[in-house]
């Protein structure tokens, strides 16, 4: 799956497919939002991981059958977390209370 050079521009398949589905789901993408505009900067790799695991216990859909779980093991979330960083405001929702 991954090379040594990574792919697809991330460190690794892993890395690469969790972004992916986080990105591409709505809702999901919605929520990583709040969480990265409400979590400090040195603890938001550590809420991604807490989100997505709980999102998908069983590893993202394309995980199932590449070892389900077990592939968050080889995810970098702090790439994950410096590149959603500037994620905060989905369109439309900039500066707006909940």
């Amino acid at each position: 799956m991954a090379s040594e050079s990574g792919y697809n521009g991330w460190s690794n398949w892993e890395t690469w497919n969790v972004g992916l589905w986080v990105d591409n789901e709505e809702p999901v993408y919605r929520e990583k939002c709040r969480i990265v505009r409400r979590t400090p900067k040195g603890r938001l790799a550590d809420a991604l991981e807490a989100f997505v695991k709980e999102t998908w216990p069983k590893g993202t859909p394309d995980m199932k059958g590449e070892g389900g779980a077990k592939c968050y093991a080889a995810v970098d979330w702090e790439e994950l977390a410096n590149s959603w960083h500037g994620d905060e405001y989905p369109d439309g929702e900039e500066g707006e209370e909940e």
